[in-house]
């Protein structure tokens, strides 16, 4: 039987100060494995490795291990303790992005205004590939081999490290507890911290949204360092009745609530959410109705039974709303897509139920979108009150179910059901019953998600598909977001695997004063978020301004 090598085996034997991995018969190492294994210096004393494995446990399946990026000497830690993250990625992110003096001559068409190298870059459609970017006018310009020359004014080595597609936070909520302007420039800022360069934000009011969205283009471009594309709640006749005209305005995704949150949002009956998928249909361009799938009615009644405790953590929480709302919820809204012939894109599916349910009504205008919360957490590592949320964070066994869905293809996107609060505007004083649902997420979105697939071995591509290249292609800014081919937005994510470090929330950017993940060691960080082709964050740091955009699709 072939030992598999993981990343842990490789983080223990660092720490221990060991610098020689043994090993006897068939082995393999996994991808992160073997670039810590580079990074780190480890010798192995042992047959050449076999094949890679590409995912953990029962969904392994194997493929050909690809060419390693070379990997600057200096990048190392300096002791085991990880305060140091060394010096050539520092070095990559500071003096090398310079003018480069060789490149004084005037400026020719086809020259990069910056020019990425020594990079691992993550093509969605394709896998990783070895080699650099050439970036123009806040364009990919060119995919590069690893050693071709290209003329630039700029330089960035990568250090060996991952190059992604920026990514894109499909499920986001701000102006809900402070001003929309506000939190556009908080929240952008905190999401580029975390790599999340575009984000989908849900906007809900019961009057028309016609002023809204004759403002909200320029608020966007005033306030926001990350772009932005709208998903506007459909709640009222009066914005049925105006449908074709938020089309007009480069809106193609609409929300409905088949269940509410009590004193926030209203739920939709079904006759409403049929009308709305007639609507729509008659709609161009594809529009997508997204859909909080849950059964009002069963919600309801566990809520009334949960009154009577005296007190709730969070597993009981979670019966509150029980697994069986979503499942049912899920398989009606499917039906009534399927009837109706329009987009259903059910967001944040969390049950082992509604997951398992999912494989089976799949199709091409079915989406499934889970969260990094759901995918990082369970009711049993979540703890306190700061976690509720609504739908809840379920059990370990619905956690595994979703990272299995996820690596099979049920799962299509990842996004995060950010919701902006202050632990004070989330009233956690009042406990696991009266506090307000919800929790900031967006700076830990891509870490959170990454760590869960470093540990479980599966190849960051498959993850990364889910956060960028999906959404991008069911909301309909493909291939302008989503890949790093020649022609889309220069937003790029540099990642290090190997980068650990505890989540502080006072770094994360957020006018929130609390994370999910605090305390807590997540491993996988951006060290370089690039937004327009101009370097924005570094090593956890804002080094420049951003201006996000409003995205007409």
């Amino acid at each position: 039987m072939r030992q598999v090598i993981s990343s842990d085996d490789i983080w223990n034997l660092v720490e221990g100060g060991k610098t020689t991995l043994h090993l006897e018969g068939e082995y393999v190492l996994t991808d992160i494995a073997r670039d810590m294994v580079k990074r780190y210096g480890i010798a192995i004393a042992g047959p050449a490795p076999g094949m890679i494995a590409a995912t953990a446990g029962s969904l392994s399946q194997e493929a050909p291990v690809p060419r390693q990026a070379a990997l600057g000497p200096e990048i190392q830690r300096a002791d085991a303790t990880g305060k140091s993250e060394g010096a050539a990625f520092a070095r990559g992110l500071g003096q090398a992005f310079r003018k480069d003096k060789g490149m004084t001559a005037p400026r020719a068409l086809n020259q990069a205004d910056l020019l990425i190298t020594n990079g691992r870059i993550v093509l969605p459609e394709a896998g990783v590939i070895e080699g650099g970017l050439a970036i123009k006018d806040g364009k990919v310009l060119a995919i590069i081999a690893p050693d071709a020359h290209y003329p630039t004014e700029r330089l960035l080595d990568a250090g060996g490290n991952y190059v992604l597609p920026g990514i894109i936070d499909p499920h986001v909520h701000l102006g809900m507890f402070a001003p929309l302007e506000e939190e556009l420039a908080t929240e952008s800022r905190s999401s580029l911290l975390g790599g999340v360069t575009t984000m989908g934000c849900f906007f809900n009011q019961k009057e028309s949204y016609r002023r809204f969205l004759e403002e909200l283009p320029g608020k966007v471009a005033q306030y926001s360092g990350a772009d932005l594309f709208p998903h506007l709640t459909l709640r009222e006749q009066v914005h049925l009745e105006e449908l074709s005209l938020y089309r007009t305005k480069g809106v193609s995704s609409f929300k409905s609530y088949m269940c509410g949150i009590p004193g926030l949002l209203p739920h939709q009956s079904d006759g409403f959410i049929v009308a709305a998928m007639q609507s729509l249909k008659m709609l161009p361009g594809e529009p997508v109705l997204c859909i909080h799938c849950e059964n009002t009615s069963l919600v309801d009644a566990a809520l009334e039974q949960a009154a009577a405790l005296p007190e709730l953590d969070l597993r009981q929480w979670g019966a509150t709303h029980p697994a069986m709302a979503e499942e049912e919820a899920l398989i009606r809204a499917a039906y009534f897509a399927s009837k109706m012939g329009v987009n259903l894109y059910a967001v944040h599916i969390g049950t082992k139920d509604a997951i398992e349910t999912a494989r089976s009504i799949k199709g091409p205008r079915i989406h499934i979108e889970t969260t990094s919360p759901y995918l990082s957490l369970d009711d049993s590592t979540a703890g306190s009150v700061d976690a509720k949320m609504a739908p809840p964070i379920r059990d370990q066994a619905s956690r595994e179910a979703l990272w299995r869905g996820l690596v099979e293809g049920t799962v299509d996107t990842i996004g995060t059901d950010n919701v902006t609060m202050t632990r004070a505007e989330k009233q956690v004083e009042k406990g696991m019953a009266g506090a307000i649902p919800g929790y900031p997420a967006m700076a830990t979105h891509l870490v959170s998600v990454l760590d869960g697939a470093i540990r479980r071995n599966i190849p960051l591509e498959t993850v990364i598909a889910k956060m960028t290249l999906n959404p991008a292609k069911i909301f309909g800014i493909y291939p302008r977001k989503g890949t790093l081919l020649p022609g889309s937005d220069a937003d790029i994510v540099i990642v290090d695997p190997c980068r650990e470090q505890a989540v502080d929330p006072g770094t994360l950017g957020s006018r929130s004063d609390f994370s999910l993940f605090t305390g807590r060691t997540l491993r996988g960080w951006p060290v370089a978020t690039i937004k327009g082709g101009e370097l924005v964050c570094q090593n956890g740091q804002m080094v420049s301004g951003a201006r996000g955009s409003f995205l007409i699709r």
